[in-house]
């Protein structure tokens, strides 16, 4: 449905409608719904999550454009969900130790987190011996506490690296049309793989820091379901086509079929038999065609 409302929309109203998405998963588990903005870390990153200003921000770049096809779509609602995990995980962080998250909190989302630890409080429950506290103490410690320090290398690196790989973009394309055995050629070549490589190395470091590996895995999750989900809408509607089609066909021949069935001085003849039910055959394969496909995306709605 998101989707179909997608196309002749400008980056603003799609960006409203991804972080109304996001503040729906919010609001069910007594979160601060996110403000809305356009930002990333940098050139090569696609949004980020800014607990200070309590702010989902994604690259407004993603967003852009009269129609956007389905993966383009999809990697949207990638990024968004991402971020958004970044909201949670952040808010179950702080809820382990408010102390240490107030100067790092928006004022309000932290009054939130103060009433979200009060007994009788709404938000969702999280004890001290559950999985979820555990997690939500190893974000804590990875942004604010003791792997701070650690996660600003991270993030440093990863910087860096993408700044050297653009750079050595830059240059491999200046010299992509020389001869192969040019002397620039070959150093901008092999610049380029090593600016890769080490992209390659600082972005795994990156992935694997705490409040990263659960949220990457949400969002890769959510981008191939809207991509399948995408691609079952397309096959339903050309399949509810194919049916159509072949329903038209054997009425076609039924009709006249069965009029000669009823008058003995003109009866149908074999091949008219043959070639009705071989049209009623083609019929009844579509039909199955097209409840196999929405069964399948029932199945997929079900996942979530």
């Amino acid at each position: 449905p998101l989707y179909e409302r997608w196309t002749g929309l400008d980056a603003a109203q799609r960006l409203e409608l991804l972080v109304g998405v996001v503040n729906e998963q919010l609001r069910a588990a007594g979160i601060p719904e996110v403000n809305a903005g356009f930002g990333s870390r940098g050139a090569a990153e696609n949004g980020r999550f800014v607990p200070k200003h309590w702010e989902l921000q994604i690259n407004a770049a993603l967003l852009k454009g009269h129609t956007q096809t389905p993966e383009q779509f999809a990697k949207a609602c990638e990024i968004a969900i991402h971020e958004g995990h970044h909201a949670i995980q952040t808010f179950r962080a702080a809820r382990t130790n408010p102390v240490m998250a107030e100067q790092h909190l928006d004022a309000v989302a932290f009054k939130a987190v103060m009433d979200a630890n009060r007994p009788g409080a709404k938000a969702e429950p999280i004890k001290l011996s559950s999985l979820e506290w555990v997690e939500a103490a190893q974000v804590r410690e990875s942004m604010w506490g003791s792997g701070k320090a650690y996660n600003e290398q991270v993030y440093a690196r990863m910087d860096a690296a993408d700044e050297a790989l653009t750079k050595a973009g830059d240059l491999w394309r200046l010299y992509t049309n020389l001869p192969s055995g040019s002397a620039e050629k070959r150093l901008a070549a092999a610049r380029f793989i090593e600016a890769t490589r080490a992209r390659d190395v600082a972005h795994d470091e990156y992935m694997n820091l705490p409040e990263e590996v659960e949220a990457w895995r949400l969002g890769l999750e959510t981008k191939a379901a809207v991509a399948e989900r995408l691609r079952l809408d397309a096959s339903i509607t050309e399949a509810r086509a194919r049916l159509a089609a072949a329903h038209d066909a054997a009425s076609g021949l039924e009709d006249p079929f069965l009029q000669q069935m009823l008058d003995p001085q003109n009866p149908p003849t074999a091949a008219a038999q043959e070639a009705l039910q071989r049209a009623l055959k083609v019929e009844r394969a579509s039909r199955t065609a097209l409840r196999i496909l929405i069964e399948r995306r029932a199945r997929l709605a079900l996942r979530g």
